[in-house]
């Protein structure tokens, strides 16, 4: 029953495995399409074969008996029914090789869903590294122009350090001048300092030794006052 169902199924072009997916689907009607060209090429040649074996066949008299035509009309159903069977064992056959065929192309389809499914989510991961290095090439170019914005105020600033160094070497020029002046006030000034301590230090020798001279002379009045009180003595005691 199973054979013959297959043979009415492919008879009516359908295959037992349609439905389950296009790629499986396409490879079952090539298939069933070529096994249906197979059977219509095998009863084209049964009949053929017995149209001559009538066409050879010695014609019946008129004295033929039941028998024979009832032999004759089984010995037919047995071809027919032979024939038939190698019709449906080659169908069969055909019926793995499309089952076969469609589990081959099950897996593939199957391959291809998971190939599709990787390829969805590299596309997906590729989208968001996109947008990430998106917002930082934004970061980048708001940056660009801060700095630009910086740039222009580092420029400015620079122009009037310039101005400033400009203005604070002039004004170091003449510190430099003032400052040489005073070194050379300074060097006057320790010169006369040293001249100064020099002169000092003469006057206080010169003091030293007037100091001197002045207690030696002051031992020498205290002498002449010592004789002229004794002279003085003297003289009052030769006048009383």
């Amino acid at each position: 029953m199973s054979s013959r169902s297959a043979f009415s199924s492919q008879r009516s072009g359908r295959s037992p495995t349609a439905g389950r997916s296009p790629s499986g689907h396409r490879a079952s009607s090539t298939t069933a399409r070529g096994v249906r060209s197979t059977s219509n090429s095998v009863r084209a040649s049964s009949s053929t074969a017995r149209s001559v074996s009538n066409s050879t066949r010695p014609r019946a008299t008129a004295s033929t008996n039941v028998a024979d035509l009832f032999h004759a009309k089984y010995g037919r159903m047995d071809t027919e029914a032979e024939l038939e069977r190698r019709i449906i064992k080659q169908l069969e056959s055909e019926l793995i090789k499309v089952r076969k065929q469609h589990e081959k192309s099950m897996g593939e389809a199957a391959n291809l869903q998971r190939l599709l499914d990787e390829r969805g989510r590299e596309h997906d991961k590729v989208s968001r590294k996109f947008h990430n290095l998106r917002t930082q090439l934004d970061d980048l170019n708001r940056q660009v122009a801060a700095t630009k914005d910086e740039k222009v105020q580092v420029g400015m600033l620079v122009e009037r350090q310039k101005e400033q160094t400009f203005a604070a070497s002039g004004n170091l020029s003449r510190y430099h001048l003032a400052v040489k002046d005073l070194h050379k006030k300074v060097t006057e000034l320790t010169e006369q300092k040293t001249n100064a301590e020099a002169a000092n230090a003469a006057l206080r020798a010169e003091i030293k030794k007037l100091n001197q001279e002045a207690a030696t002379l002051e031992q020498g009045n205290l002498a002449l006052q010592k004789q002229m009180d004794k002279l003085n003595e003297l003289m009052y005691l030769k006048f009383d």
